[in-house]
């Protein structure tokens, strides 16, 4: 009897360090995405810096891309989330704000597990905060760059890799939260 109780106690320590190591790692992304220094044309300083989607453990900090259609290749690496700065800033009121990252577990791999209604939060480089709500998913080619063109309503789009040797691409589509 006692031994079980020890093990349920050893259960309950591992559950409260995992928890506060996630919020310590929040706390953390919130304030590197509030130190980031902005590198945009623009006067608009509502640049993606970290996300966080809770219902997936996901939390990632974003840096500047780009997609080059001419060599049809992103800079991505395994460590960052990356805003395409092709597409629109979180403050515009229509088209979409892109995110890109690989399809790995600690990046967007898990995008797959998302249902209707998960909220993703977006902190921008000034530290203000954007909320958003999944709608649905598609698969497309890698060269349908008709993404950074849409005039629709404002919505967050996150792309990854999918398919067999990474064929297609998958996009997470997100409306925003009105406030």
């Amino acid at each position: 009897m006692k031994a079980l109780e020890f093990k349920t106690i050893l259960l309950v320590v591992a559950c409260y360090l995992i928890v506060f190591s996630a919020g310590i790692l929040h706390i953390n992304l919130i304030n590197k995405a509030q130190s980031q220094e902005l590198t945009t044309d623009s006067n608009d300083n509502s640049i993606p810096a970290a996300l966080s989607i809770p219902n997936i453990q996901l939390e990632v900090l974003i840096e500047d891309g780009q997609y080059d259609q001419e060599s049809d290749s992103w800079n991505i690496s395994d460590s960052f989330a990356y805003y395409a700065k092709e597409s629109q800033p979180l403050s515009s009121k229509l088209g979409n704000t892109v995110i890109y990252a690989h399809n790995k577990n600690h990046l967007f791999g898990n995008l797959r597990d998302l249902s209707p209604g998960d909220t993703a939060e977006i902190i921008d480089a000034n530290g203000f905060s954007y909320q958003f709500t999944y709608q649905t998913n598609i698969e497309t080619s890698p060269k349908d760059t008709s993404v950074f063109y849409s005039d629709d309503f404002h919505q967050l789009v996150l792309i990854t890799c999918s398919g067999f040797f990474d064929q297609y691409r998958s996009l997470y589509f997100f409306s925003a939260i009105n406030k």
